[in-house]
This record gives C-alpha cells, structure tokens and sequence, in this order.
C-alpha cells in the first residue's frame, strides 16, 4: 500500500510516493514506474528479482537429502535380515555390502546383532557355497567396511566377543573369509592401537605369518591385507 500525492507551483509539478505497507522492494519498482510516467519517460517492465540460493546451502540441503536416502536403504536392508527367508536375507546383506561399501553409514549398534547372528552359524554340515556360507561371508564383508569406514566403534567387536570369531575366519579355508576378517582386524589396530594386544593375544600374527604364504600363490588382495596387518601387528 502507497499514497501518491502531486504539488502544483508556478506551472511545476511535485509526485511524491511514500509506502506505507508491503513490500519495499515492491514498492521501490511502482515508485520508479511512476515516477518516470511523471516525467513521460516510457516505463520500463517491471522485473521480479531473482534470489540465487547460496551455494553452500544448497549442497547442505543435498547432502541431507542423500544421508536421508541412505538411512532408509540401511534400515529396509535390516528389515529384510529379519525376515525368515533365505533369499530375503541374502538381499538385505547384498544391500547392506554395497552401501557401506564407500562410505561411512550412520547405524545404531544395538540393530547389529545379525552380524554376530551369522558369522556364529558355523554348521559342520555347510558348504562352501551354500547359502549359510554365503551370509557368513557377507557378514564379514559388511563388518570390514563398518570398521574401515568407522561406522561402528571397536569397543562393539570386543564386547559382541566377535573379535574371536575373526581369529577363526583369518584360517578359514575360504580366503574370501580370511580376507575380509584380516580386513576387520587391519581396521581395529589403526582406529584402536590399544587391541593389539588383544588380536596378538588370540594368535592373529602367528595365523597371518602362516596364511601369507597360502595368499601369495591363491589370493593376492589377501596377501596384501595380511602385510598391512603383520605391519600394524608388529608396529
């Protein structure tokens, strides 16, 4: 809302424009517009300003919008770990490889009892590449990159007492397995210097000394993580 208002003095004219509410910038545009229709200057049109949204917030909002996206995709993994189903299970743990594989993935520690869950179903009975085999091994592998990436803390391997379980996947006679446990234990003695005595204590150098040469001939990612731990081992 404005008031326009004209003076009259010795044939001169006087246009004053006050707003009294709205919109200064609004306001401004219907001043100027008058103002020179006042003068018999042509007005120009007026133009709605544009507000570019700052970078910074705008990669903010995104980045929000990605770690959203994600939590749904780990929490609908974890649904389908809870179903009975084999096949849902193996979908749940594909899901869960492949998100935390490059990244850090927020996740509460007390939804990870499937890890435990898993890698402790050793059946005398399984094979190779049976189904069960195949979850134990994916439970490794999404082990390895919770720890790598620091989505979980170390202090969850040893009160879960999984880190006894991964001595035991280190000789597994699947290398994919003693790979991803040589990757856990790798993980745990860069974040948690202070569990090195605890991996060397359960016999982790002396089993890492025997497979490096099984893994120089069969297996060389994990050749490459059995150096990588030996080093941090004997550092």
């Amino acid at each position: 809302h404005f008031t326009v208002t004209i003076f009259e003095n010795d044939n001169h004219f006087i246009v004053e424009v006050q707003r009294r509410t709205g919109c200064s910038i609004k306001c401004q545009q219907f001043c100027r517009a008058i103002l020179r229709a006042a003068k018999g200057i042509k007005s120009a049109p007026i133009k709605t300003p544009q507000f570019s949204i700052p970078s910074s917030i705008r990669k903010m909002h995104e980045q929000k919008e990605e770690e959203k996206a994600v939590d749904d995709d780990v929490n609908n993994a974890l649904h389908l770990l809870d179903e009975d189903s084999c096949e849902s299970q193996l979908l749940g743990m594909s899901a869960l490889i492949s998100i935390t594989r490059e990244r850090k993935v927020s996740i509460d520690e007390s939804k990870l009892g499937f890890l435990k869950r898993f890698l402790s179903s050793r059946s005398p009975y399984s094979k190779k590449y049976d189904n069960e085999s195949k979850l134990r091994l994916d439970a490794l592998t999404v082990l390895a990159n919770l720890l790598m990436h620091k989505s979980i803390t170390c202090n969850y391997v040893i009160e879960s007492e999984l880190l006894q379980l991964l001595i035991v996947d280190l000789t597994h006679d699947d290398l994919n397995a003693s790979y991803q446990a040589a990757r856990s234990m790798t993980a745990i003695c860069r974040c948690c210097p202070q569990f090195k005595s605890n991996i060397a204590g359960l016999g982790a150098a002396t089993a890492a000394e025997q497979l490096e040469e099984m893994a120089e001939a069969r297996h060389k990612p994990l050749k490459d993580e059995i150096r990588l731990l030996r080093v941090e081992l004997e550092d």
